[in-house]
């Protein structure tokens, strides 16, 4: 595990996930947690030197950004309660969190897209 680049663990039903402990992939630049059932999100240490995150469509109702890795070069949270999004460390000095109902909507509809990609593999393969 010593040289994973890229984590995707998208649509697999996660309620937790621990990202901040020294057993780390170090070389980490990528970790996608995409329509999960997420409720929070701990990135505060993180070891790996760039890290990209996405937690798009989950249930992530708080997050305090001001307690983020410098290491997380990028998060991209939309479909959440609560979406912090940045694509830049620039982006990240300026942006702010914003809340929406709606985002449980755009959820749902993701929820039900990898529904519908686990039924087509097993029909399929």
């Amino acid at each position: 595990m010593n040289n994973l680049t890229w984590l995707e663990l998208q649509c697999n039903q996660l309620t937790e996930i621990t990202l901040n402990s020294a057993r780390f992939p170090a070389k980490l630049e990528l970790i996608d947690i995409r329509t999960n059932n997420l409720t929070s999100l701990d990135i505060s240490f993180i070891p790996a030197q760039a890290l990209d995150v996405n937690v798009e469509y989950n249930l992530i109702s708080r997050f305090d950004v001001n307690n983020t890795s410098q290491n997380v070069t990028s998060l991209r949270m939309l479909g959440n309660p609560v979406d912090c999004s940045w694509s830049s460390l620039l982006d990240r000095s300026y942006s702010g969190c914003n809340r929406s109902d709606a985002s449980i909507r755009l959820r749902d509809h993701h929820v039900k897209l990898c529904n519908t990609d686990h039924l087509r593999k097993n029909l399929f393969y």
